[in-house]
């Protein structure tokens, strides 16, 4: 899927970030689905998550907890949040990442703006 960086994101969390595949979680709900990697490393392993900065919430938002696994925000999310960003899933991305179920694995990728919504990896469930 489509990613979009936050301003602040340091560029070798973006490159471990984007070689990751992911896991949907069965702790996911409306709120947010709760994600872990194929290998079950944290994403913080490369940058603390102090580094990066917090801001609003929307549909898509990829905030990093302490634990370092990512939660994709969906329909029903906060609107502020207090943990770092690491971006967003694009727009013509997001209805497809609405259609995940726990144990579906996909990848994020940045998404430079002359191809958005274009490249989407996805696997199907087991």
């Amino acid at each position: 899927m489509g990613f979009i960086a936050a301003p602040a994101t340091p560029s070798a969390l973006l490159a471990s970030f984007a070689a990751t595949w992911f896991v949907v979680t069965p702790q996911s709900n409306r709120i947010g689905f709760r994600l872990c990697s194929d290998s079950g490393a944290p994403v913080t392993a490369v940058v603390p998550a102090a580094e990066l900065i917090s801001e609003p919430l929307a549909p898509g938002t990829l905030p990093l907890p302490p634990d370092g696994r990512p939660i994709l925000l969906m329909a029903d999310r906060q609107t502020v949040g207090g943990y770092p960003i690491l971006g967003h899933v694009t727009s013509a991305d997001l209805p497809k990442a609405a259609q995940l179920w726990p144990g579906d694995r996909f990848a994020l990728g940045p998404s430079p703006s002359s191809t958005r919504g274009r490249g989407c990896r996805h696997r199907p469930r087991r």
